[in-house]
């Protein structure tokens, strides 16, 4: 949920985009900032979505110890998984470092249900991550029937997989890929489970995640951030400046590339060439035109954007701005403190 500081009148005002709502006002810009700061931090804890269940075919039991016990990696990292419904998905290196950290109370299950077999809190459950993955090592109890029924399972060769439920806390989306990357940045881990069946199809979750994406970022990410001589003449590129191929003809990829020439799209990946907007990056190789970025900046008046997106919008062009030791038009009247900020900062590039 993006926010923005305003000043509005003598005070420093911390305003919701999406529908203008004052959060809080104060007296100097340091507050308004560590209000921001808590808002930011209370809503990253939140999970953005409901349980999902995730598969690997990485599981042995070790019969002859005594008591028995189940071993196995429930995910690994940086190992792209197949298509799950219109995108594929990666878990990161730290996405399950909050449940270990926090000792999130975490179950061994049979297919995500029933009695837990084994428990983390009880000391019969433990999860350690090392550079594969999150591994587990539980140690059943052989008087158990759900788990004599699960050794025999596994010594016939019936059930073989690992899966692991959870809320996502944190993701990342690449919607330049084709298909649309997913990357698992910070997890609630709720259980770990063997499976008799995959759980890769149980991804209403994770796609409705990919649609909020979807929503969010209709400002396209930057094809390059390679800067062009400033003094750089432009004019706005045509759909002849990419491709000779008619824009029916192209890829997902290939139009969400084109995309990142421009500030705007009215949906990615772009149904025609005629719903991007604001263009500023050089057809040719990517770069960023200073005065394509102030002509998209001119026109933002003359485009139809949502309310709730022209925020991001104008966040998007003002970082062009910067990268040319500029200030956007808009916050041009920013407060003296901002102001101060960056010329600081601008100073300091020149430095290095």
């Amino acid at each position: 949920m993006p926010y923005t500081i305003k000043k509005q009148g003598e005070q420093w005002c911390v305003v919701k985009d999406s529908d203008g709502k004052v959060m809080g006002c104060h007296d100097t810009p340091a507050k308004a900032k560590d209000q921001l700061a808590a808002i930011y931090a209370n809503e990253k804890s939140r999970p953005i979505s409901g349980i999902e269940r995730r598969s690997m075919d990485s599981m042995e039991l070790r019969a002859e110890d005594k008591p028995p016990q189940l071993v196995g990696y429930a995910a690994k990292f940086d190992a792209w998984s197949e298509d799950l419904g219109g995108f594929r998905e990666k878990i990161a290196p730290g996405a399950f470092d909050r449940a270990l950290n926090e000792k999130h109370d975490v179950r061994l299950l049979v297919n995500h249900e029933g009695l837990p077999l084994a428990r983390s809190t009880a000391g019969t459950l433990k999860l350690t991550i090392d550079e594969v993955g999150l591994r587990i090592e539980a140690e059943l109890d052989p008087a158990n029937p759900d788990v004599q029924r699960l050794t025999s399972a596994l010594g016939r060769g019936d059930a073989d997989q690992m899966s692991f439920g959870f809320r996502t806390l944190g993701d990342a989306w690449n919607l330049q890929a084709d298909p649309p990357e997913r990357t698992l940045t910070d997890v609630e881990l709720l259980d770990v489970s063997a499976v008799s069946f995959p759980a890769y199809s149980q991804t209403e979750m994770a796609l409705r995640s990919l649609e909020q994406a979807r929503e969010v970022r209709s400002v396209p990410a930057n094809v390059s951030t390679k800067l062009a001589d400033r003094s750089e003449t432009w004019s706005a590129p045509t759909l002849a400046d990419f491709t000779g191929d008619p824009w029916g003809e192209l890829t997902d990829g290939e139009k969400r590339r084109i995309a990142g020439h421009f500030a705007y799209a009215e949906e990615m990946p772009p149904a025609t060439f005629g719903s991007l907007h604001l263009p500023h990056h050089r057809a040719s190789d990517g770069a960023v035109v200073y005065r394509g970025v102030a002509a998209a900046a001119a026109r933002l008046d003359q485009t139809s954007i949502p309310s709730g997106e022209l925020a991001a919008v104008k966040a998007h062009l003002s970082g062009h701005y910067e990268a040319f030791d500029e200030v956007a038009p808009w916050n041009r009247s920013a407060p003296p403190v901002e102001r101060l900020e960056r010329q600081i900062r601008a100073i300091e590039r020149e430095e290095d």
